[in-house]
């Protein structure tokens, strides 16, 4: 419960304070509402992941701050191939459990590869859904080999993906720089 108050003081004839006036509104939708529409802001409501806006700006930070580092990053485009498709076979509802099933995938997926640089001095995977189909996922301080590496590992891993309202493999473009 929020509450937005007011206490004014009531005077008597000779300016003694004899009592006081509270008035209180509820303010919990208005409080939900500047909450729901901070996280909108950064985050794709479908996925739980940033949103495009976020991601942008994460990496013009990264960009801005190590430009002077001469820091490697690499870049991930992921494509669902033939969502379009599943979407009109299977209705845009299955669509949007299997975008958010994917993002599950991805969050999954890229925390275990993240493991592996545990112990080095690498900045955070950036995983993001741009619209659509296509997802992005930035690996700062990792190289093209590397880039190529986690690629192919999500390739890999996504055609074993099963997902029970669709038949057939899901596969996925990956544009790597």
């Amino acid at each position: 419960y929020w509450g937005s108050g007011l206490i004014s003081p009531i005077k008597d004839e000779n300016g003694k304070i004899t009592h006081f006036l509270a008035v209180q509104e509820d303010i919990t939708e208005k409080k939900i509402s500047e909450e729901r529409a901070q996280y909108l802001a950064s985050y794709d409501e479908l996925t739980g992941l940033f949103n495009r806006a976020h991601f942008i700006g994460l990496l013009n930070e990264w960009i801005s701050h190590d430009k002077n580092r001469n820091q490697m990053g690499v870049l991930l485009l992921i494509n669902i191939d033939r969502f379009r498709l599943i979407n009109d076979t299977y209705g845009h509802g299955v669509g949007d459990i299997l975008l958010h099933h994917i993002a599950g995938f991805l969050r999954n997926t890229i925390s275990e590869i993240n493991k592996q640089y545990a112990n080095k001095e690498v900045k955070e995977t950036i995983l993001s859904r741009m619209g659509g189909d296509e997802f992005v996922i930035f690996l700062p301080s990792r190289s093209e080999k590397e880039g190529m590496a986690v690629a192919e590992c999500i390739r890999k891993k996504l055609e074993d993906y099963k997902f029970i309202e669709i038949t057939g493999r899901l596969t996925a473009t990956i544009g790597i720089v």
